[in-house]
Parts: C-alpha cells; structure tokens; sequence
C-alpha cells in the first residue's frame, strides 16, 4: 500500500498549474459506461480531441452497432458483457491497463471557479476540461490518492476551499488502479450504490480520496431514460441501502428523505454516511476485507 504524501494548498495549485499544461493524457483510460442513450451523449461533447482519444465508451454488446454508427469516429466503442452498472464499472476495472481510470457518467456538463475564494462558476471550456481530468489524473498517480472526484453542482457552494479530502464522490471518480486493486473495494458487491460502496471500502483501508470543488458537474434529471433507469427501483434502491448499511455497520445509517424521482409518491429510503470517520489513514481493516462482507 502507497502511503499518503501530505500536500499542501500550493502544492495543489502547482499540481493544477501542471495539468493546464500538460499537451495530452498519459497512463490513464477514461471510461463512459452507457446504456439506450445513443442519441443523448452529453459528456461525449464535453471531451476535448486528446481526452476523447483514452476514452472508451462503454455499452451493452446488443447495443455496440448505434454506438459505433454515431460516435465510433469520436471514441473507442467497447462492448460489455455484463448488464448493471455495478457489473459493468468493475468489468471496466478488471479490463483496465493503465495506471489510472476515470469513470464519467454520459450525461454531464462541467463548469470552473474561475477566481479562487469565491463561489461562482461558469461553463467549462475544452481547455477547462483538459485541466480537469488531467488533475485527477495528478492527484492519483502522482499525489498519494487512491481516488478522486469532482463535486456536484448543486452544493458546491458549501465549500469555498479549492477541495475537500475524505467525502463522498459521484458520477466523476478517479483510480489509481493499484490502490483499488489492493484495497479489494469492487463495484459488483451492491447492484446500486455500489460507487458508495466502494469509497467506503477504500477508506476504510486506508486510502484517502480528494474531491475537486474549483470544478463541477451536472446533469440531467435523476431518472431519465436510459442507464440505471431500466432497471432501478424503489424498492432496489431500498434493498442496496440496507445491504450498504450491514457492510458498512457503524457508518451507514438508513434513512427516508423526499425526493420528487419516480411515480410512487415524494419519500425515498435513502442513506447518511460518516465518510470522515470510515477513513483508517495508512492501515488495513483489523480483519481485512473479508471482515467487511
């Protein structure tokens, strides 16, 4: 296992002075996994020509013929075997062979704080995408993070600090492989919030994330067509939450909040996580992972 290097608040403006620099990505794949949504590529568009060149788009094989039609000029159409996100990101894990992986959801937009202190964003350009995926890249491969991410759009005025270490990461996330590999998180353990699973996972055995908030993203409405929505439920979200819970007992409590997604009324069971506590900075569970299941 990596130790963690400490860095500094400008050692994270030199890392990002690196990454607005550097001509292309290097030792890192960047995966879309996709699903019915050939027509409605969002994160695709975003991509600049060097980033879309390490990208793999990642479908259903029934599915990888309309993929490649609209999109094979721009990306790596990759057919998948498997079927539920979870099985899909840890297909992409175990058939990754660069030092880092980036998973993007497919329908992002990203935006930049442009002036540090301050709060406000506007839209991404190509250049400002480059920059950002590059320092993920840094913060994995050259920092001491196990993994990273981007923060949400929605909340990203709660923190005015250019980031935040040991929280929640979603729909942007970034891997040293090894780190995940040796951790023994996987994405296929919950057939939904399985991405919670996994940070959980690598927290607890000592690998700590940093979450961007000079960056951020958004997306559509939760529930469009296509990805998890032609399989997620009510009930499957309730299922992984329990399951979540039980693995991660201590840190996980099951909860019911509001929520306007779906036909089935305005309450979903939902969960809150004591991310800082789950972190074991530089040591293994006492039982390993095999304690965790």
């Amino acid at each position: 296992m990596r130790s963690v290097t400490s860095v500094t608040k400008e050692g994270v403006k030199m890392t990002a002075r690196r990454a607005k620099q550097a001509n292309a990505p290097q030792d890192v794949t960047v995966w879309v996994p996709s699903r019915s949504r050939v027509a409605n590529q969002r994160t695709l568009l975003t991509l600049p020509p060097d980033w879309a060149r390490v990208t793999k788009l990642l479908v259903p094989e029934n599915e990888q013929q309309q993929y490649e039609a609209r999109w094979g000029s721009q990306v790596c159409v990759v057919p998948c075997p498997l079927q539920g996100i979870g099985n899909v990101r840890q297909w992409a894990m175990d058939n990754t062979d660069t030092l880092a992986a980036i998973f993007l959801s497919d329908d992002l937009s990203f935006n930049v704080r442009r002036d540090p202190g301050t709060v406000s964003l506007s839209v991404c350009t190509a250049e400002d995408v480059s920059a950002m995926l590059q320092l993920l890249t840094s913060w994995v491969l050259d920092d001491g993070f196990g993994h990273a991410g981007v923060s949400r759009r929605r909340g990203n005025n709660t923190v005015t600090e250019e980031y935040e270490d040991i929280t929640r990461m979603n729909d942007v996330y970034a891997y040293n492989v090894d780190d995940y590999r040796e951790s023994g998180a996987r994405f296929d353990r919950l057939q939904v919030r399985n991405d919670f699973d996994v940070t959980l996972t690598m927290l607890r055995q000592g690998y700590i994330n940093r979450v961007s908030y000079t960056y951020a993203w958004g997306q559509g409405q939760s529930g469009a067509d296509g990805g998890c929505s032609t399989y997620r439920t009510f009930d499957i979200q309730k299922a992984a939450a329990h399951q979540l819970a039980r693995i991660h007992a201590g840190l996980v409590r099951v909860c019911v909040k509001q929520s306007k997604w779906g036909d089935v009324g305005d309450h979903r069971v939902d969960v809150n996580i004591a991310w800082k506590k789950a972190y074991r900075p530089r040591q293994r569970a006492a039982k390993g992972i095999t304690g965790l299941l």
